[in-house]
């Protein structure tokens, strides 16, 4: 399901201030989870109108082995279903 805070944060970014933004709302737009929910909120975010994402792997102290096995795991199962021939490509295409 589309969580509620990706449209919203996306809707109308010039007039939109982070302080508007709540925890929940930010959270919801998190790339967190499985390569297929990770997948699937990228798709979300392209249809919210999104045409690049930063990453990051590592927050809060956590060790470097697993920031990086989450690299490569993105790497390997969820990058390879979006290619350069469109912004973001769908992954349902893989």
């Amino acid at each position: 399901a589309r969580g509620p805070g990706t449209q919203a944060l996306l809707a109308d970014a010039a007039t939109k201030h982070w302080t508007d933004v709540s925890a929940d709302g930010l959270t919801s737009c998190g790339l967190f989870g499985t390569p297929d929910d990770v997948s699937r909120k990228i798709e979300e975010f392209e249809a919210a109108g999104a045409r690049n994402i930063i990453l990051s792997f590592g927050f809060g102290g956590m060790p470097e082995l697993m920031v990086r096995r989450s690299m490569k795991q993105f790497a390997a199962e969820v990058a390879p279903a979006f290619t350069s021939d469109t912004p973001i490509a769908r992954a349902s295409s893989r």
